[in-house]
């Protein structure tokens, strides 16, 4: 190989190099530039302070835990005292979910997703309510009735959508926005793992 023929093939190198490092730029940029919610918060700006009752529903089962006298109750228990660090841990936790990938979907995808309004069969979402002392709801979600793994990082991700019916799921050919966020509710104790 002489001199001519090596710098030929340097060039080369070069410029399919800087070809590859181009398009693999562009990937990433449209990648990331089409989604403007990724690491939002799910919630917003979430009150966990003013929350004084969780309802939990799915079907016809629901399960409330109310503030009363800065104790926290199972309603449906007769008021039976409930586990205040479990609950305080949760409400942390709900505030701090950040949004990890956002897409937009039809009503007719929702059955599919496990995200079908609660109380429409197997595949309805579970609906979380957060509300205040007057019962005035401060944040709500729909949680998917199931948890899949993202092929992306092999962890487990939930599906969520706003809760409440609104006029787009009512409506064929609207988009829904439906937000993933990484699951990490609920971490066993220390005790829990070692048996």
């Amino acid at each position: 190989m002489n001199l001519k023929q090596l710098g030929i093939l340097g060039v080369l190198v070069v410029l399919l190099g800087g070809a590859g490092l181009v398009l693999y730029r562009n990937q990433n940029a449209a990648w990331k530039g089409g989604n403007a919610e990724m690491g939002q918060k799910l919630l917003g700006d979430f009150p966990v302070n003013d929350v004084a009752r969780i309802s939990f529903k799915r079907g016809t089962n629901e399960l409330n835990l109310v503030r009363k006298n800065d104790l926290w109750c199972v309603q449906e228990r007769h008021d039976y005292p409930a586990n205040y660090s479990q609950i305080r841990d949760f409400l942390l936790k709900v505030q701090a979910l950040k949004i990890v990938q956002s897409e937009k979907v039809g009503p007719s995808q929702l059955v599919p997703l496990h995200l079908a309004p609660p109380g429409q069969g197997t595949n309805s979402a579970l609906e979380v309510e957060f509300k205040d002392q007057n019962d005035k709801s401060i944040k709500a979600v729909w949680l998917a009735s199931s948890i899949s793994r993202s092929p992306a990082s092999h962890r487990p991700s939930a599906r969520t959508i706003p809760a409440g019916p609104t006029d787009a799921m009512s409506k064929p050919g609207v988009p829904i926005r439906l937000r993933l966020f990484p699951t990490r509710l609920r971490t066993p104790s220390r005790r829990q793992r070692r048996g």
